[in-house]
């Protein structure tokens, strides 16, 4: 189930007609997401960060065509490269929607999830290139971030500590798979950690977090949201 309806609105409400909206999708997976930012917001600037080689292959071209820029790296808390587990196969799905920078828990001698039944990863991975955000900034000259969707399967932690002094305005977030992979983030430090950084939430869905910074001013009333699609 995906909230991106609800992303949008809130980008609508709050940027209105801002034409220098700058969107983070990282953890990009189909570039599903990509593309609906970019359907709502034509003059945005919209970066999609995915490591996934199939996903890369299979579904980039539709998203690089609508002027979406694709960037096949992951974000982390270094600029370095690190070892990419990519789900190989789940019951129903058409990509590889689960892969991680984190080593995932798996079932004794299996590669089988521990927490998803028939979500099968390849844990020999391969090697790709990570980058912190405030690198990424500083390299291309961007002087912020009105939005950063994440969700890269257990590794927001990892993403936010690249923030350096970059503070995007919004930051929604998966905060449901921290016990999927090996780390010693939980639910907890997570919410302290956004929390030190100067955020707080907004709207927790079943899944995701949306958070804003504290010092930015905006009032979501209940009609602000939608029912999942």
């Amino acid at each position: 189930m995906s909230e991106i309806h609800n992303e949008v609105r809130v980008i609508k409400r709050i940027f209105q007609n801002k034409r220098d909206i700058v969107i983070f999708d990282v953890g990009a997976c189909n570039f599903h997401d990509s593309l609906y930012f970019r359907e709502h917001f034509p003059f945005a600037q919209i970066y999609a960060f995915e490591p996934d080689r199939i996903n890369l292959q299979n579904f980039s071209s539709k998203a690089s065509d609508s002027h979406i820029h694709i960037l096949p790296i992951a974000l982390s808390d270094n600029d370095d490269s690190v070892i990419f587990y990519p789900s190989v196969s789940y019951t129903g799905n058409e990509h590889r929607a689960s892969g991680s920078i984190l080593k995932p828990k798996t079932r004794p001698g299996t590669s089988e999830g521990v927490h998803h039944e028939s979500l099968i990863f390849d844990l020999q991975g391969y090697p790709v290139q990570t980058v912190r955000i405030d690198t990424f900034c500083n390299l291309n000259e961007i002087a912020h971030i009105d939005f950063l969707h994440m969700d890269v399967q257990g590794a927001e932690s990892k993403v936010l500590k690249g923030l350096g002094a970059v503070r995007p305005t919004f930051v929604f977030a998966e905060t449901c798979e921290f016990d999927t992979y090996e780390s010693d983030t939980t639910s907890e430090s997570f919410e302290q950690l956004i929390y030190d950084l100067g955020y707080e939430p907004v709207k927790r869905f079943r899944d995701d977090t949306l958070y804003k910074l504290k010092t930015y001013e905006c009032d979501f009333s209940t009609h602000t949201w939608l029912p999942k699609i």
